[in-house]
This record gives C-alpha cells, structure tokens and sequence, in this order.
C-alpha cells in the first residue's frame, strides 16, 4: 500500500479496487489466513479505516485494540480463527505507530517517479519492519 494513493477517489472506486486486491490477494496467499476472496477484502477495507481512524486529525475518537480486533473478528468472521497469535495486534501496532503514505519519491504534481529512490525507501520499510 505504500506505492498506492487513494486520496479523492470515490467510495465506488476505492470498493472496486479492494475488490480486485482481496481476489488477488487471496489467489497468490498461501498462509491459509483468509478463507476467500470476500474476506480478504474486508480486512483490506478494515485496515484502510483503521489508518484513517488513527491518522486523520479530524477524527478525535481513535480506535483502541480491542475494539479492533472485535471489528476483525465481526468483519472477517471465517478467517479470524486462522490469523496466527497476535496478528491482528501486530496490523494493529503497525499501522498506529506509522500511517501508510505513499513514498516520498513520487511527486505527483510534476509526475515522477524515481525508481532507484523507490527501491532504497520499500528496502529500508522491509528492513525495519516489525512484522
């Protein structure tokens, strides 16, 4: 997600887009986390609200783990069991400790996008990422 913007698209769109995402998702996992397509989408459509719940600065009330993971469980309620220990936890933490934002090698207003930059910055996530 850290290559992707979505800002200013309209609801019907971000849904077809996740749409495409959770049956390609689902097509390529092998972890057996998700039980089909539909929930895989669901999760993605969960994370995406959780960003914005976490890092919009005009929604006061922030989400809190437990009632993340009671939203995980309700949305996503087939997989849910098959998440391994903490993994909701960890997308959780992730994603409140550090908003998902499209990388700073891509300026939009002048259309670029320097491939060698982009690289070093998705190495440099992997290799401090937690999860």
């Amino acid at each position: 997600m850290g290559t992707f913007r979505m800002a200013g698209i309209e609801s019907q769109t971000v849904f077809k887009i996740l749409e495409q995402f959770g049956s390609r998702f689902y097509s390529k996992d092998n972890s057996g986390k998700f039980s089909d397509e539909t929930e895989c989408y669901e999760f993605a459509y969960l994370l995406i609200v959780l960003q914005t719940q976490q890092h919009n600065k005009a929604i006061k009330m922030k989400s809190t783990l437990p009632l993340f993971e009671s939203q995980a469980n309700e949305m996503v309620p087939k997989s849910y069991p098959n998440f391994p220990p903490g993994f909701a936890e960890r997308m959780f933490t992730a994603i409140t400790a550090s908003e998902i934002r499209c990388p700073v090698t891509r300026n939009i207003r002048k259309c670029v996008f320097d491939r060698e930059m982009f690289e070093q910055e998705i190495h440099h996530r992997l290799v401090n990422s937690t999860d």
